[in-house]
C-alpha cells in the first residue's frame, strides 16, 4: 500500500542517486497522465473512473552517468520493478533501501494476494469428483441409456461446468477486488482502502469461524 507520504520518502531514497525529473500515473480509464512536479502527484484525485494503477518514477543524471527507474503496481504478482545506473556502492546503497522501505509497506495479505487459485481449485475438484463417484450405486447388470437419459445426462454435465465456469470467475474476481496486489491510498483510494480493509478483515473472521465450527462439528464423536 502507497500513500502520499510513502510516496515522497521514495521519492527522496531515489534521489540520492539521481533526481526525480520525471512521474507518471498509469489509471485505469486507460489513460497515462505526466504531472510536472511531484506535488501534483500527492494532490491526485484518484476517484474510481480513473483510480491509479501504476506509477512509474524516473530520474537521471547524465553528467555522471546516472539513471533510476522505478514501477509500482500492475496487475500481477511482480508488482514492483527497479532499475538503477550508476557508481555501484551508490546504487547499491540506494537498492536497499529502497527494497527495505518497501518490504515494509508491504500488506498483511500480501500471500494471498498472490496466491495462485489452481491450488485452491485443484484439490476442491478432485474431492468433488470423487464423493460423487463414491456416492453412485453400483450397477452390477448395466443397462444402456436411453437417448431420452443421455440427452438429460449431457444437459447435466453442461450445467455442472457452467456453475464451476462461474464460481471460479467469481471467487478471482472477488479476490481481485478484495486482495489487490497494489494498492494506492491517495486521495479517495484512501476511502477505498479503508472500506476493503473492513471487508478483508471480515471475510477472513468469517473464514476461520466457518473452519473452526466445521472442525469442531466433525470432533464431536471423539469429545464425548
Amino acid at each position: 500500500m502507497l500513500d502520499q507520504e510513502d510516496f515522497i520518502k521514495l521519492c527522496k531514497i531515489l534521489g540520492q542517486i539521481t533526481p526525480v525529473i520525471e512521474t507518471k500515473i498509469l489509471c485505469s480509464d486507460g489513460l497515462t497522465r505526466i504531472p510536472e512536479r511531484i506535488e501534483e502527484v500527492v494532490a491526485y484525485e484518484n476517484s474510481r473512473r480513473s483510480s491509479i494503477v501504476s506509477i512509474e518514477i524516473h530520474g537521471s543524471a547524465e553528467d555522471r552517468g546516472a539513471s533510476s527507474d522505478l514501477v509500482i503496481g500492475g496487475q500481477h504478482s511482480n508488482s514492483i520493478s527497479l532499475s538503477l545506473r550508476g557508481e555501484e556502492q551508490e546504487a547499491l546503497k540506494v537498492r536497499m533501501e529502497v527494497a527495505d522501505f518497501l518490504d515494509g509497506l508491504r500488506p498483511w495479505y500480501s500471500r494471498i494476494a498472490i496466491f495462485d487459485m489452481f491450488l485452491f481449485w485443484a484439490p476442491v475438484l478432485i474431492i468433488l469428483l470423487f464423493s460423487s463417484k463414491m456416492m453412485l450405486p453400483e450397477n452390477q447388470n448395466p443397462v444402456p441409456m436411453t437417448w431420452k437419459q443421455t440427452g438429460v445426462s449431457v444437459l447435466v454435465v453442461i450445467a455442472v461446468m457452467i456453475l464451476l465456469f462461474y464460481a471460479v470467475s467469481g471467487v478471482a474476481k472477488l479476490k481481485k477486488a478484495c486482495f489487490p496486489v497494489s494498492t494506492f491510498a491517495m486521495g479517495q483510494g484512501l476511502k477505498r482502502h479503508q472500506l476493503l480493509e473492513n471487508i478483508r478483515w471480515t471475510i477472513v473472521v468469517g473464514f476461520l469461524v466457518s473452519i473452526t465450527g466445521s472442525c469442531v462439528f466433525a470432533l464431536q464423536p471423539w469429545l464425548r
